[in-house]
């Protein structure tokens, strides 16, 4: 069978680009004898052509500007990895209008932009590949993206954030869990992308599309990371039957209403979620036809991400149509709104509390005036200790109320420091 040749561009040669590049290059031969197909990569763009690099770009590939790429007959595809906004749209767009097939890893622009980018590909004809940007789950994305009947999805959509959680649970602090994540490449110098949950709000926002049709601003998705966690927390929740994960949460409700959310959140210790570990992701659906579908693979580094583009490139030559959902007239008749109130749930409570007869009495005594059901509570620490931590675990209730009565109780002075958290069970909320 003769082999296929596709002509390629590498916008980007950071940490992921240059993986691409290795994996193009290096294992072409393996490539070519598995999937019939040779990709040549004849250009790469860099944002700054004299900066010094981890890995140099090779010799006679770096391009003076996108206009060179897009003239050159050779390129068949652009492969754009650079990130941010901006060029990065500018140089989609233009790659999609000169007739270049596109494939990029750039979650933060689709999540802003990805309809106008698809629709550019629908009305050019070329093929639009974001498995990078999703990395570790998008080998389920087929599934989720042609299901009609997806209820709910919940991610662990940061290896990061989760290798940080799981020397958590091996009992470092969250300072030192950072930097071990970060001597071993797996976080940045500025984490806050992802331990603060921007990342994986961004690509909540790209699998809700793929599910449910609607592209949601990711700045309207309530976020908050991980930061506030400690040692203690993740010894506490295993101890009620829980572990503690940065979960992605998309679920639709009656009445085209939509809820979705990032946050730390209780995930029960039978779920295959409390069991991904190290820089992985998971992902779980719930399908009215199918019930659940789990997925769990590496989620941080470079070869996830290489490996992910690469998936999306032998797409490409086997003609496999485009995952990106286009606009519907249903969506336009009965549009989905975005719910921030999540429907009632079971809450996670860590205070530390003054070590003092009555105090824990006070605390169970507010919760009741709110009628809020307390299904565990756990009190330890030194006899003589200042402060104890104590916790609780509500019944079903609503955000609302957890949040007042939480309140009520830093106002009586009995405690200096609280951690809230939502406990997460996919099939209870369908």
């Amino acid at each position: 069978m003769d082999s296929k040749d596709f002509g390629v561009a590498i916008l980007g040669f950071g940490t992921v680009g240059s993986g691409v590049y290795e994996l193009l290059h290096g294992a072409a031969l393996p490539i070519e004898a598995k999937y019939a197909v040779r990709f040549h990569v004849y250009k790469i763009l860099v944002r700054r052509p004299g900066a010094i690099r981890a890995k140099p770009v090779p010799p006679g590939l770096l391009a003076k500007g996108i206009s060179e790429i897009l003239a050159d007959p050779r390129v068949d595809v652009i492969i754009e990895v650079m990130g941010g906004e901006s060029p990065a749209r500018e140089h989609i767009l233009e790659s999609l209008k000169a007739g270049k097939h596109v494939i990029t890893a750039n979650k933060k622009l689709l999540g802003a932009c990805g309809d106008t980018i698809a629709e550019q590909a629908r009305a050019a004809g070329r093929f639009l590949g974001f498995s990078g940007a999703i990395t570790g789950c998008h080998q389920l994305c087929p599934s989720i993206a042609r299901s009609v009947m997806i209820r709910s999805l919940m991610g662990i959509f940061n290896g990061t954030s989760n290798y940080i959680l799981t020397r958590m649970e091996a009992g470092q602090s969250f300072a030192d869990a950072l930097a071990e994540a970060q001597r071993r490449g797996y976080a940045e110098a500025d984490p806050t992308e992802d331990v603060d949950g921007i990342d994986s709000r961004n690509k909540l926002a790209i699998m809700t599309k793929l599910a449910f049709g609607k592209l949601l601003d990711p700045r309207e998705i309530p976020t908050t990371g991980i930061r506030q966690l400690s040692a203690t927390d993740m010894t506490f929740a295993r101890e009620l039957g829980f572990a503690i994960k940065l979960l992605a949460v998309s679920r639709m409700l009656e009445g085209q209403r939509l809820y979705a959310s990032v946050r730390a959140s209780l995930v029960p210790l039978e779920d295959p979620l409390a069991g991904v570990q190290g820089a992985h992701n998971g992902i779980q659906i719930y399908d009215a036809l199918r019930g659940a579908q789990a997925m769990l693979a590496p989620g941080a580094g470079s070869q996830p991400t290489a490996m992910a583009v690469f998936h999306d490139l032998i797409s490409l030559a086997r003609g496999e149509p485009n995952l990106w959902p286009p606009p519907t007239t249903r969506d336009r008749a009965e549009p989905i709104h975005l719910v921030k109130v999540p429907s009632p749930g079971e809450y996670y409570v860590r205070m530390n509390a003054k070590n003092h007869p009555g105090v824990l009495a006070a605390i169970t005594r507010i919760f009741a005036q709110g009628q809020i059901n307390l299904a565990n509570v756990l009190q330890k620490g030194a006899a003589g200790a200042a402060t104890i931590p104590v916790v609780l675990l509500s019944g079903p209730v609503e955000e609302a109320a957890i949040n007042t009565a939480v309140k009520k109780i830093q106002a009586t002075g009995d405690v200096d420091s609280c951690v809230l958290a939502r406990v997460e069970r996919l099939q209870e909320r369908n």
